[in-house]
């Protein structure tokens, strides 16, 4: 056996008397090869609990399998906070379907660990994107990975550059609702209260509530970070 334990493409090849070739397509459901075969080689795979090897895989695709995040959280507030546990078993749960997995890096909010994480993936080629939170004010990390040219996606955005792509939450809509609940109430004064005001998101909640207030012709107070 090649490899010393490890069971290669060589050893079921031999095994099932094929080619290497014919057996890596079967593997990797290409075609080039009959169904028969494709059923044997993915059979015997099984039976002998093989799988590919990760590394010899990203080679070959030119990918990693695996998508980055970083989150500038203390720990105490990561096990509080069921948010960011909802997020990370949701991202989870689709990179399990999509057979990725998830490279995760918490560091605290002051050290700068962040953007040195991102520069070392993007030279050792660990991950093939990010996922980004809590987008602030002159935030370093959009510029960072544009010009590392690492992939990203912000949560919770809009993004504020035009290279990153963001997954928006409709704050139009949450803030009619609740304006217009409190207007129903005949409530004619609002006190807002926000989060860190450093935070682009809360920045943009904060124009729709103000504007939904405006809209009905309330007037709102703003308690902020």
């Amino acid at each position: 056996m090649s490899n010393g334990n490890r069971l290669t493409i060589a050893d079921l090849a031999r095994r099932l008397g094929l080619s290497p070739a014919a057996v890596s397509y079967a593997l990797n459901n290409r075609p080039g090869v009959s169904q028969e075969t494709r059923d044997r080689v993915q059979a015997l795979a099984r039976d002998l609990g093989w799988y590919p090897s990760s590394s010899a895989r990203a080679l070959s695709k030119a990918r990693t399998g695996s998508i980055g995040m970083v989150l500038s959280r203390d720990p105490e507030m990561i096990g509080t906070e069921p948010y960011y546990m909802q997020i990370i078993a949701g991202v989870e749960h689709v990179l399990i379907e999509a057979d990725m997995s998830l490279t995760l890096r918490m560091v605290s909010p002051q050290s700068g660990a962040d953007l040195a994480i991102y520069s070392r993936w993007a030279a050792e080629r660990r991950v093939d994107g990010v996922i980004l939170f809590d987008e602030h004010v002159d935030d370093p990390r959009l510029p960072l990975l544009t010009r590392l040219g690492l992939p990203a996606v912000l949560q919770g955005g809009p993004a504020t550059s035009s290279t990153i792509r963001s997954i928006e939450t409709d704050d139009r809509a949450v803030a009619e609702l609740i304006v217009d609940a409190f207007a129903a109430l005949g409530h004619r004064y609002l006190t807002y209260l926000t989060g860190p005001l450093r935070m682009m998101h809360e920045r943009h909640r904060l124009a729709q509530v103000g504007a939904q207030a405006e809209r009905r012709g309330m007037s709102i107070k703003v308690i902020g970070w």
